[in-house]
């Protein structure tokens, strides 16, 4: 079965996702996008916008997505709590396997010749990115690099 890779976005402004990396095993995160492709096993990378954003975590999608309620567990974690978080919507089920003490910053990936034309570099207004199989190679080496440096 071949693997892929997908980046799941978050606000910082909007939610605290490098504590809910840390504190929590999981979530079911509403998603939009790629429902159809998206498959038991697949790895996420997890990924904080904005000008310092970059990638803050590592999971593994436990669940293909599903209609389905939210359970409250990251009701804490938003600054601002959404309308309803916990409606029943597509969402996926991911487990958080590892968060990172810092991001692998954007401008890193955006200075590498593969990774500067990766969907979310392009066109960051999104939740939900694609990660090409050349493109996860490059991240793999840069992840493995970033956590030697003291990143992970």
């Amino acid at each position: 079965m071949l693997l892929n890779t997908w980046i799941l976005q978050a606000n910082p402004h909007r939610f605290r996702l490098r504590a809910a990396l840390r504190e929590l095993d999981g979530d079911f995160w509403p998603i939009n996008r790629y429902t159809h492709r998206i498959a038991r096993g697949d790895r996420i990378l997890f990924w904080e916008s904005g000008p310092e954003g970059g990638i803050v975590g590592v999971g593994t999608v436990q669940e293909a997505p599903c209609i389905r309620p939210g359970d409250g567990r990251t009701d804490p974690y938003f600054f601002e709590r959404p309308a309803d978080p916990d409606a029943p919507t597509m969402r996926l089920h991911v487990s958080y396997d590892r968060a990172y003490a810092f991001p692998l910053p954007r401008r890193v990936m955006k200075e590498d010749p593969v990774l500067r034309h990766m969907a979310i570099i392009r066109r960051p207004n999104a939740t939900v990115f694609p990660v090409e199989p050349e493109e996860w190679e490059c991240l793999e080496r840069l992840l493995d690099e970033h956590v030697r440096q003291g990143g992970g």
